[in-house]
């Protein structure tokens, strides 16, 4: 039976009270160091009070053996988290510019009553708010609400009545004569949503208010923490209605006609229901509304997870003896674990809308909204400040972190605070999260609204089988979403719509992890830079994120989301800045995570795990691996533990995996997975020029292997991939990929007139063209700048694939020009491999003119080869394959050539 342990003060992780993890703790570097302090600790920059140190005398509990902790106390699952605290790795802290004073009680009063929000729930939400005041108990001397007395006791009130004491509190501030601002707390006993859960939810809607006209200003919804968008609207037409998310209670907004469901675009004539600005997710792609929403209500699936204590079911606790399974959110919602799943659910529900909430002044009055079930209390605040600390043992979710050779667990932990010890509740514009809501203020109402972080953002993409015969893998729309944490933010933040973001990053070197359900975990390194909160960026990312004009018709309306309607700027897409070492930034503040924005999530049933293995190296610096088909999917600095990390791919691709160590050098490897492995080993590759044109002559031997299968009688249908593969005898899954022929070291004949090329040097180290990274020579990755070639009659390294001129391969066997299509792929391909051994042996013998020569020889094959995909007349899919991989080698050529000239 479960132990009750006596009942340490739930503590949001900010208010100085985490337990140092154990020895042994995960970083946001990425890197483990012993004896590790946890973000709080080391972040927090708030003075201790002596209810804070009463919040923070929680410890948490020991992961288990071989577990990594990834920070220590939680926020508070919902939005009363670590608002309360500054160690949750935002960036803006209270100044005294934007000190408030309280509002006169009558005034608030009547403030309150005008803009209480109508209140919509889902069909399967279990827990509405309350007052906590019945659960409260004395310890100490302090007036404490105990997690157990207050889920057992709501649970068996509701016996009686749907929801037992429906209950909004009221705080009312004013920054000055001009504005003023209303917030409403919403308490609930208990939290479930996806991987948060918690004893006791805080969640908060505010309303900003101008005093001369007492029309509103804006409304701000939190969601989750404050690193997640809000959903805000500003200068809103209507009282708020809130949509209530099952079982995590956090609040989207409704202020459209159609009040009791979420629009974050217009829609059937309907304007959004926010005014967030627009970000572009991923480079290219058109950019949406960054606000959490309401993901269930916009079509997408979330997955619940059932809450343990001490490893055994929440429910099964003697403390609660009035709680039982049908008292938490149902089992049609939950996963029993994320990764005990081989592939991730396709069957989640929708939300469905249930109970209406109206305030109790509002009863019988003509604007009352239609269905209301229940009507609740209007309660200012300060007759609950007495209480103290919300307390309960903490409740944690084991996240997946992968590793190089057996993946970590942390400990993710959400716990609650008061609000009246948060900055937000004296600085309300601390909630705000949207960088063009923060300047309307500051520039309607002179209120400095202060520096703010970066915001990183990605999207999840699954990576499934090509339809394509080959090798390969495409990128699709995952049937579920995922969760996201940023180890310096305590909250695990659930994606809407696939969308990972945090907002208001401080600098620094942060961990992403990202698991989902079915999915192999994700992880990588976010660098985000010091300069986002200078006044002069700042500035300039407000007016780059405006928000978008609300359409009067559905024309304007489908234009409007097109791109983000700035006043008197200019709305082209930012420069990205992004770095071999960093993620991809933009100069509005946005770093994008994953491949230019794009994070490859693999269902475990298909999980391939690449060992990288830089610790000779001085570890990884960047990682970059390349489908033949998808392209990118993993481009970012690993998390790597001691030089080693692990990423995972999906079995059916073929890859191009490129290492940059922390000196620079960049290795390139194939790695083609066989059907029964479950691990590819990347180590040891060879970095320098002579890596990249070794890897030439293994890619294009591979390509011309593959194309002469397809040519083969029967070989364009669609057999099954272990037929292109060939066969793989590693059936424990263990080894690495399966290996791609070496170069041929003997005597080669080759399409070319003058075909033979003696390969069989084997070079030494110091014949061999890897250097320490300063050398000209060394391969850097392609954001290096470009070097000038030199002015020759060939074709300039740099010069685009489609435009290299080609030339008419020839025959091996005879010297004649091919007859048809057919006979042009094949001497194509044979040239191309031919061209590519010509350079790997200049490069082994040192000799820079030589492969120069080469490379810019074997670019021109290239070019014919890519020609192949556009031609009525070649082979298909086999011209089709032979294309994509001329472009994929093409780029390794063209950086070769840059290194050289």
């Amino acid at each position: 039976m479960p132990s009750r342990p006596d009942d340490p003060p739930a503590t949001d992780g900010a208010d100085g009270g985490s337990a140092t993890p154990e020895s042994g703790a995960e970083t946001d570097s990425g890197a483990v160091e012993s004896d590790a302090t946890t973000d709080a600790e080391t972040e927090s920059r708030l003075p201790v009070s002596r209810r804070a140190l009463l919040a923070g005398a929680a410890v948490t509990g020991v992961v288990g053996a071989g577990a990594v902790a990834l920070g220590g106390g939680g926020d508070g699952g919902g939005d009363d988290d670590a608002d309360g605290a500054t160690g949750d790795g935002s960036a803006a802290e209270s100044t005294a510019t934007r000190r408030t004073t309280p509002v006169a009680d009558d005034e608030a009063r009547r403030l309150a009553e005008r803009f209480a929000p109508t209140l919509y729930f889902g069909r399967r939400e279990r827990w509405f708010p309350t007052d906590p005041r019945p659960f409260v108990s004395e310890r100490d001397g302090e007036r404490v609400v105990d997690g157990f007395d207050a889920l057992d006791g709501y649970t068996a009130a509701k016996g009686e009545t749907m929801a037992p004491d429906p209950t909004v509190f009221y705080h009312v501030r004013e920054y000055s004569e001009r504005l003023a601002v209303v917030q409403y707390w919403l308490y609930s006993a208990f939290d479930q949503f996806s991987v948060n859960f918690h004893w006791h939810d805080w969640e908060l809607l505010q309303a900003f208010v101008d005093r001369d006209s007492g029309d509103p200003v804006l409304y701000a919804a939190s969601a989750h923490s404050r690193t997640v968008p809000n959903n805000e609207y500003l200068d809103p037409e209507s009282t708020p209605a809130i949509i209530s998310e099952v079982g995590s209670h956090s609040s989207a907004l409704g202020m459209n006609e159609r009040r009791d469901t979420f629009q974050r675009l217009p829609v059937d004539g309907l304007a959004p229901d926010v005014t967030n600005g627009v970000v572009a997710v991923v480079s290219g792609e058109e950019g949406v509304p960054l606000a959490y929403g309401l993901p269930r209500d916009e079509g997408f699936r979330l997955p619940y997870v059932v809450p343990e204590l001490d490893g055994a079911p929440l429910t099964d606790h003697p403390d609660l003896p009035n709680v039982s399974a049908e008292d938490l959110v149902p089992a049609d919602l939950t996963v029993e674990s994320f990764a005990d799943r081989s592939t991730p659910p396709t069957d989640l529900p929708e939300r469905e809308r249930g109970a209406v909430f109206e305030p109790e002044s509002r009863a019988g009055d003509e604007n009352e909204s239609e269905g209301v079930n229940e009507h609740y209390a209007l309660v200012p605040t300060v007759d609950i400040e007495d209480i103290t600390a919300f307390t309960g043992p903490q409740l944690s979710f084991q996240f997946s972190v992968p590793r190089f050779v057996e993946d970590a667990v942390s400990s993710h932990i959400t716990t609650t605070s008061t609000p009246w010890t948060q900055p937000r509740y004296r600085d309300p514009l601390a909630d705000v999260t949207d960088r063009s809501h923060r300047r309307a203020i500051r520039e309607r109402y002179d209120v400095d609204a202060g520096d703010r972080g970066a915001t990183i953002i990605g999207r999840i993409a699954e990576l499934r089988p090509s339809d394509d015969v080959d090798v390969g893998v495409t990128l699709a729309t995952p049937p579920v979403e995922a969760v996201a944490r940023l180890a310096s933010d305590p909250t695990a933040a659930p994606t809407f719509g696939g969308v990972a973001a945090f907002v208001d990053v401080a600098p620094g070197d942060h961990t992403l992890t990202v698991n989902g359900p079915g999915y192999a975990p994700y992880a990588q390194r976010v660098p985000v830079g010091d300069g986002s909160g200078s006044a002069e960026t700042t500035e300039a990312a407000e007016t780059a994120s405006e928000t978008v004009t609300t359409p009067s018709t559905a024309t304007e309306a489908a234009s409007a989301t097109e791109t983000p309607v700035s006043t008197g700027t200019s709305t082209e897409t930012p420069v990205s800045t992004g770095t071999e070492t960093g993620a991809e930034t933009e100069t509005d503040g946005t770093v994008r995570i994953g491949a230019g924005g794009r994070i490859g999530l693999v269902p475990r049933a298909d999980a391939v795990k690449l060992e990288v293995d830089a610790a000779e190296r001085g570890g990884a610096r960047r990682v970059r691996v390349e489908d033949d088909v998808a392209g990118r999917v993993f481009d970012a600095p690993p998390v790597q533990s001691e030089g080693r990390a692990g990423v995972y791919v999906h079995r059916a691709g073929g890859y191009t995996v490129e290492v940059t160590d922390e000196r620079g050098r960049t290795s390139v490897e194939r790695v083609t997975p066989g059907p029964n492995q479950n691990a590819a080993e990347v180590a040891k590759a060879r970095t320098g020029v002579s890596g990249v044109t070794r890897y030439l002559v293994e890619f294009l031997t591979e390509t011309r292997e593959t194309v002469e299968r397809l040519l083969e009688p029967g070989g364009g249908d669609e057999r099954g991939r272990e037929s292109e593969r060939g066969e793989d005898d590693d059936t424990d899954g263990d080894d690495g990929a399966t290996p791609t022929p070496e170069p041929d070291t003997t005597e080669t004949e080759t399409a070319d007139a003058d075909a033979t090329i003696e390969l069989d040097v084997q070079p030494s180290e110091d014949e061999d063209r890897e250097t320490d990274g300063d050398d000209a020579t060394t391969l850097t990755s392609a954001s290096t700048a470009t070097a000038t070639p030199e002015a020759t009659g060939t074709p300039e390294a740099t010069t685009p694939l489609e435009s290299v001129p080609t030339l008419e391969p020839t025959t091996a066997d005879a010297g004649q020009r091919p007859t048809g299509p057919l006979e042009e792929l094949r001497a194509a391909l044979e040239a191309a491999v031919s061209r590519a051994q010509r350079a790997n042996q200049a490069a082994l013998a040192g000799d820079d003119a030589a492969t120069v020569e080469a490379l810019r020889a074997l670019r021109e094959v290239l070019a014919r080869l890519s020609s192949f995909a556009e031609r009525g007349d070649a082979p298909q899919p086999a011209a089709r394959i032979a294309a994509r991989r001329a472009e994929t080698a093409d780029r390794r050529a063209v950086r070769a050539l840059d290194t050289l000239t």
